[in-house]
């Protein structure tokens, strides 16, 4: 049981990192785009 239970965690943990990290690029390339059309 508890050999099963932190399995996921990291999985999650992992995957919040990713998408923060894909929304941190996603948003700076948007500030760059934006500055360069202005």
């Amino acid at each position: 049981m508890y050999r099963h239970l932190p399995a996921p965690v990291p999985l999650l943990s992992f995957h919040f990192q990713v998408t923060f990290g894909l929304r941190n690029i996603i948003g700076k390339i948007n500030k760059r785009s934006s500055h360069m059309s202005a």
